[in-house]
């Protein structure tokens, strides 16, 4: 019989920034309440960049922020703050700060793709 087991649904989410000399830890489960409100600050920022920080923002789009006189450093100083109340700073500013921007972006991604996880297929849709 299928059983759903809540321990194994998603992965623990885990960060190791040593590399940069940040920390490494796990990032707590964040509420239903965290997770809308770092959201919807991501959506106030992005209409200041125009588009979603991730790691697919490529040079062209990085420039065109400074080409609108938009202050880049700031923006992305909001981001850094969004994402330390999102993980309940595990990691926390600090560690974010030591992140070059490409690093920065790339786990940026990874934690807003780890919210929206791919359905595993049931039974009857694997066949």
């Amino acid at each position: 019989m299928a059983k759903f087991d809540a321990s194994t649904a998603v992965e623990a989410l885990e960060w190791d920034f040593t590399a940069y000399g940040g920390g490494s830890g796990t990032i707590p489960e964040p509420s239903e309440d965290v997770i809308e409100a770092f959201f919807k600050g991501v959506s106030g920022l992005s209409g200041v960049l125009g588009s979603q920080p991730g790691p697919d923002m490529t040079e062209e789009e990085v420039r065109a922020l400074a080409d609108r006189g938009v202050e880049f450093g700031e923006t992305m100083n909001g981001m850094k703050d969004l994402l330390a109340t999102l993980c309940s700073d595990q990691p926390g500013r600090e560690d974010l700060d030591k992140l070059p921007l490409r690093v920065l972006l790339a786990f940026t991604g990874w934690l807003v793709g780890e919210f929206r996880p791919e359905a595993p297929k049931s039974a009857s849709q694997t066949q």
